[in-house]
């Protein structure tokens, strides 16, 4: 017979690597609830952006139809996650995965007829932000929706909320166009501005190879002209121009329309007239409803007479 000593140090050893066996599959089950919470949101993501996308490529009803299976993608993709998670012991009451589930249904609820306005959506997010206050997603959607809402100094607070927990290009940007948004009718304006233009600086620093950051940069330049002394002016339009000169470099699919109208105009106050109708021309061909063919004739028609007046000269 073994010693009794020996059959004891077996029977621990055993229990210990029992116990390690549970921890090592308690781990991966966890890490595979974690993975399918990551590609719900990318699935969520991927309907946000497309809601926000207008294509001249799809018919009304090829792109309803393109929502419709984004949406379809991302409810299935939430709904397993959400599964898994209830199935794993002390994950069905972990706060912060309810907080995300909270998170990712209702950014993905502004993603239906009443986008960003959807009454659902937004009390989704508020829930998803009071259980978890550092879900700076969260914070950003519902900033959104308080921002379409017109509910601007709620949305400020979202954003602010944000970035007490983490600074980053995303909310930077939301914050630097809704301060320029909120400077247009109230006191205060110069400081809105000035502090519009700092954060689209501390977004490009964020990440310098975002097209959305250096896009804002240039938009809260050309804000600045208005307001900088007249020898200054010409500065903020040369920063302007090189900003969003770098937001199309660094976008795969190049300037969207609204960077293109915001270039155009850049470059007709610089009196780059060519150029700016160039943009406008871009502008259109991407966006139609924007109006941007009405902005190159008056490009056009301005450029013409100033000709005009210098043959008159004898320039």
């Amino acid at each position: 017979a073994r010693p009794a000593m020996t059959v004891a140090a077996e029977r621990e050893r055993k229990s210990s690597s029992d116990q390690t066996s549970t921890s090592c599959e308690a781990a991966t089950d966890r890490s595979r609830v974690e993975q399918l919470f990551i590609h719900a949101e990318t699935a969520v993501d991927a309907a946000y952006a497309l809601h926000d996308t207008v294509s001249l490529d799809l018919s009304a009803a090829a792109r309803a139809a393109a929502m419709a299976e984004a949406r379809s993608c991302a409810e299935h993709a939430i709904a397993q996650a959400r599964t898994s998670a209830q199935t794993q012991p002390g994950l069905n009451s972990n706060r912060k995965l309810q907080a995300f589930f909270w998170y990712l249904s209702g950014k993905l609820a502004t993603c239906g007829e009443d986008g960003r306005g959807c009454s659902t959506a937004e009390q989704l997010l508020s829930d998803a932000v009071k259980l978890d206050p550092t879900l700076v997603g969260a914070w950003n959607a519902l900033g959104e929706c308080f921002w379409h809402s017109g509910e601007l100094e709620a949305a400020r607070g979202c954003f602010v909320g944000a970035l007490a927990h983490r600074r980053n290009c995303e909310t930077l940007c939301h914050l630097s166009m809704l301060l320029r948004a909120i400077s247009s009718s109230s006191a205060g304006s110069e400081s809105l501005l000035s502090e519009s233009l700092e954060l689209a600086k501390e977004a490009v620093r964020c990440d310098a190879r975002s097209s959305r950051a250096w896009a804002t940069l240039g938009n809260a330049q050309l804000s600045a002209h208005g307001r900088a002394p007249a020898d200054e002016q010409a500065e903020c339009l040369h920063l302007a121009n090189k900003a969003f000169l770098q937001a199309a470099r660094s976008s795969e699919s190049g300037a969207c329309a609204d960077v293109h109208m915001n270039h155009g105009l850049t470059l007709f106050l610089l009196d780059e007239f060519e150029a700016s109708m160039q943009h406008y021309s871009s502008a259109h061909s991407l966006e139609p409803s924007l109006g941007a063919a009405a902005m190159r004739q008056q490009v056009w028609d301005y450029a013409a007479r100033a000709a005009e007046l210098v043959l008159a000269r004898g320039g």
